[in-house]
């Protein structure tokens, strides 16, 4: 699990962790955008350029590259049946209070 500010982003995405299969989710005040990727860094660029709202970003992937489609897509359903399309949970409030 890594987390970067927009302006740190490019920091993060030359690690060996974007270089994964995994989960990113894209965090504003306002909105929360849930991807999946089976190269992050490559992803996480073209939100750069075209999604400008968003502050920081949070990514979820394994030393290994061992997430498959399944994984990821049992995940991100996880996460949606959790927090749904809204945040709801007081703890992803807190998150993203003390981070944007």
């Amino acid at each position: 699990l890594y987390m970067a500010p927009r302006e740190s982003v490019s920091k993060l995405i030359e690690t060996d962790a974007c270089n994964k299969y995994g989960i990113y989710i894209l965090l504003s005040k306002n909105t929360v955008y849930i991807g999946q990727s089976s190269d992050l860094s490559k992803r996480i660029t073209q939100h750069l350029n075209g999604k400008e709202w968003w502050k920081s970003v949070l990514i979820l992937t394994t030393k290994d590259d061992s997430f498959t489609n399944t994984d990821i897509d049992y995940a991100v359903n996880d996460i949606f049946n959790n927090f749904g399309y809204t945040v709801r949970n007081s703890k992803l409030n807190d998150l993203l209070s003390s981070t944007i």
